[in-house]
């Protein structure tokens, strides 16, 4: 994963700033990164396609991680010829295409435990809702390969996950 600042913007809000982090593939993907005193939050953008998305909360020594999602089916919008069809009254439609299976998550993944070490959190936690798990079943090997401890229910349908940055003082 490479991720570089390279701008940052302040408001009353909060502060934005443009990251960059690539997949397995050598693609570089921008990150606009949204931090405001709560949390942060940004989209995953190839081009003007968002491809996925990351939200944090700050809860005291822990950062929640609340989502950490790459798409399946992005749709790009349609461009050159297609744009001309469209234009004329075609039905046309943007790409489709798929941006999991190439190291995004993982490196969206490693963005996040970075981000809290720099800034002294002590744990990076998470849930693992029944959506997410109805939608990918193998997401709690996932995490756990990642260095996660996971803990699902008693019913498999929702987990905990939990990552211990530093111990407590």
């Amino acid at each position: 994963m490479r991720s570089d600042a390279e701008l940052t913007c302040e408001s009353d809000e909060g502060t934005e700033r443009l990251l960059t982090v690539s997949d397995n593939r050598g693609n570089a993907y921008q990150l606009p990164l949204f931090e405001n005193a709560t949390g942060w939050s940004t989209k995953v953008l190839a081009g003007d396609t968002r491809v996925g998305q990351v939200h944090c909360l700050k809860q005291g020594e822990d950062l929640f991680l609340a989502d950490l999602h790459v798409l399946e089916a992005a749709t790009h919008p349609i461009q050159g010829l297609a744009m001309v069809k469209a234009w004329l009254g075609f039905d046309t439609h943007g790409r489709i295409e798929n941006y999991r299976n190439r190291g995004l998550g993982s490196a969206l993944l490693s963005f996040v435990i970075n981000w809290a070490r720099a800034r002294g959190f002590r744990r990076v936690t998470g849930r693992l809702a029944p959506i997410d798990l109805k939608e990918n079943p193998d997401l709690p090997d996932w995490y756990r390969c990642r260095g996660f401890r996971v803990t699902m229910a008693a019913n498999r349908l929702e987990g905990e996950l939990e990552m211990v940055l530093q111990q407590a003082k």
